[in-house]
């Protein structure tokens, strides 16, 4: 009876590692925000940049083409470590 109950208890911790992993699995990925085979081009003058996790950011200055103001853009890039380890 024992040796049940030791079993049982083995498969409910392995069933809680199994379900806590999901979450991490899960993390948003890049094509189900943007599409890749749409790029865009801009230019302007980058104001700031922030390199902190989860994700690197970058601030543009960009003149708007119809009424010529200047907008800000904030650009989203991969985690630091991510981007650092690329060749």
């Amino acid at each position: 009876m024992k040796l049940k109950h030791y079993v049982l208890g083995v498969m409910i911790f392995g069933l809680g590692v199994v379900t806590a992993a999901v979450p991490a699995i899960a993390h948003h990925s890049f094509a189900a925000e943007f599409d890749a085979t749409q790029p865009i081009a801009s230019s302007g003058v980058i104001t700031k940049m922030e390199w902190m996790n989860p994700h690197v950011y970058f601030y543009m200055d960009v003149e708007d083409d119809a009424s010529g103001k200047i907008e800000t853009w904030a650009w989203e890039m991969g985690s630091p470590n991510g981007l650092m380890r690329r060749d």
